[in-house]
């Protein structure tokens, strides 16, 4: 009796052991689970570095504002809307002689558009035949995110393919959230003789052809808060001649010179209605079929090609060294930088109308 006493004792102890173990393994599960599901519920929530008077401060104003990506998501899904109040009182140039974009602007009938709403203007501008666009409407539109300044907020263009200057040609918009709205900033068109782009981090470059012997090329960038800030304007003319005439020089012959001069002038600020810009000259000197640039001597200083150049008047010709210097020193003046000159082009992508 005694040794089935034990026995039944000894059972007992042991199950006793055993529901405590199960207790404890339960209770350390249910915490696990719980810490884990803490963990899931705050995954991915992105919360800034701030004091603690910021954090009250935040906690006060209430319910934070729709995000920069939501409101460009709302502007492509058709519910959002963007302004053009900030570019008609930054941008637009009201001049006798308007810039495709500004003559453009000025047939607006509002200042805020959904996207459809754009368009739907925009087609009833082009039908209008006292505006004197070519024959068509609003083709497609397209849309592509970038990083002005490189500073992590996004910026958007929205291009559209219409004929505002001829028949499939393009006007793009760039855009940013300013002032609780998306705001376009800054626009330009291109066409089958000039096409102007904006890469990654907002450097926009263009050129084109001014005529049989003369292209050429602008460019300047978009800041990160949205200012545009004016680079440059480069001509490259391959007729000394044509340059001559616009000088007053009638009958300058350059025919008993070998190789062929070609002129390149810079603008480092921008003309306006009022004030023309000042224009620096330089040339260099090309073979016969304009492939590699002939090496002179004393070409700036005492040579038959600037004796030829020194009969234009009024004109200001230094050497192609520092006239590239010039070009350089006005890209660094505005930020940029040979990083932001070579940012990647964007990607569009089609809006569904």
């Amino acid at each position: 009796m005694k040794k089935r006493r034990r026995r039944q004792r000894r059972a007992i102890s042991i199950a006793v052991i055993v529901i405590a173990i199960i207790m404890i393994i339960g209770f350390a599960g249910y915490v696990f689970l719980q810490k884990n599901n803490n963990q899931e519920e705050t995954t991915g929530i992105n919360t800034p570095a701030a004091s603690t008077t910021e954090t009250k401060k935040s906690d006060e104003a209430g319910p934070a504002k729709e995000t920069s990506d939501n409101n460009y998501e709302n502007l492509i899904n058709g519910t959002g809307k963007l302004s053009f109040d900030y570019y008609k009182k930054n941008v637009y140039l009201d001049n006798e002689y308007q810039s495709y974009q500004d003559e453009f602007v000025s047939k607006l009938s509002k200042d805020d558009y959904t996207i459809s709403e754009l368009v739907e203007d925009m087609n009833a501008i082009f039908s209008n035949p006292d505006n004197y666009y070519a024959e068509g409407k609003v083709e497609s539109v397209e849309y592509a995110y970038l990083d002005c300044g490189n500073d992590g907020n996004k910026e958007m263009v929205l291009r559209f393919t219409c004929p505002i200057v001829e028949e499939a040609s393009s006007i793009e918009f760039i855009l940013k959230e300013m002032d609780e709205k998306i705001q376009v900033v800054y626009s330009y068109c291109s066409w089958s003789r000039s096409e102007t782009s904006i890469n990654y981090q907002g450097f926009i470059s263009g050129g084109g052809s001014n005529g049989a012997s003369n292209h050429g090329y602008d460019c300047g960038i978009i800041k990160a808060d949205g200012s545009y800030s004016y680079g440059y304007y480069e001509e490259e003319e391959y007729d000394l001649s044509m340059l001559a005439y616009r000088y007053g020089v009638e009958d300058l012959d350059p025919s008993s010179l070998s190789g062929n001069i070609v002129v390149y002038s810079l603008q480092t600020e921008k003309s306006t209605a009022d004030k023309m810009a000042p224009i620096v000259f330089s040339y260099l000197v090309y073979d016969d079929n304009y492939n590699e640039i002939t090496d002179i001597p004393n070409l700036y200083t005492d040579s038959d090609y600037q004796r030829l150049i020194d009969t234009i008047p009024d004109a200001q010709f230094i050497p192609y060294d520092e006239f590239q210097s010039k070009i350089n020193a006005k890209l660094d003046s505005i930020g940029a930088t040979q990083a932001v000159i070579g940012s990647n082009q964007l990607q569009y992508n089609k809006i569904n109308l």
